[in-house]
Order: structure tokens, then C-alpha cells, then sequence
């Protein structure tokens, strides 16, 4: 190289390129029969067994008893004699002192107190609407 040369190449300022930035466009791919998509899983319900609520205790008493029958007026869904440490009788009772519970429309009520003798029947006809049995 001459000298000329060297000074047209030294004098010679760069010229500046225009940079343009390039963009990448990305169409969204089609989820094939392969691909997982984010869907929420199925959730099953959890199964629930149900529960039977607890029979009231009925015994049959051991020892001097007698029997209790039950005359039903209207809306008398089921009589009962109860103790007084609450046990439940609908037939042979132990002798002793009793209250009268009446089940009328589905709410329990009491409707008096009776007493048990040994060997004897009591028969109770209840109605609901005065809450007492004769």
C-alpha cells in the first residue's frame, strides 16, 4: 500500500448501518392428541356413607313386671313410658313410676306419669291435642 492509500482509508469515517430489530412471530401450535393442555381434572365427589341416627334403647326388663298397651288417638305417631334414668318402654315394663311421652307430629311431649304394678295390664288411650292419656 502507499501512503495515499493509507490516508484515504485513515480518513475515511465509517458509515453508519441502520439496525432494524427483527421480530419473531410465533403462531400458537395446535394441541395434538399427544399434547397436555392445562384443563382442570376432574374432581370426583367424595362419597358419603350415611349414618344411621341411634334407635332409642327399648329393654325388656328382667324381675316383677307388668304391661303397658297404648290406644291411639289422631296424630299419634308412637307412646313410650320413660324412667327416670331414661330408658324407654313400650310393653313389659319393670314395676315402678313411669312418665307418659308422646310422640305427636314428629315432636316428643310429655303427657303425665303412671304407675306399673306387677302382673297388671295398664291400658293408655293418648291424644295428642289435650297432651294426656286415660
Amino acid at each position: 500500500m502507499n501512503a495515499t492509500s493509507q490516508k484515504n482509508t485513515a480518513t475515511k469515517k465509517p458509515t453508519p448501518q441502520k439496525s432494524v430489530a427483527k421480530t419473531k412471530t410465533t403462531t400458537p401450535k395446535k394441541p395434538s392428541a399427544t399434547t397436555k393442555t392445562n384443563s382442570p381434572t376432574p374432581v370426583s365427589k367424595p362419597i358419603v356413607e350415611p349414618v344411621e341416627k341411634p334407635k332409642a334403647e327399648i329393654e325388656t326388663p328382667s324381675g316383677a313386671t307388668g304391661t303397658v298397651k297404648f290406644n291411639s288417638a289422631t296424630g299419634l305417631d308412637k307412646a313410650f313410658l320413660q324412667s327416670s334414668d331414661g330408658t324407654k318402654y313400650t310393653s313389659t315394663v319393670p314395676v315402678g313410676s313411669y312418665t307418659i311421652k308422646l310422640v305427636c307430629n314428629g315432636k316428643t311431649t310429655t303427657a303425665g306419669t303412671k304407675k306399673i304394678q306387677e302382673g297388671k295390664t295398664l291400658t293408655l288411650t293418648c291424644d295428642c291435642m289435650f297432651k294426656k292419656c286415660k
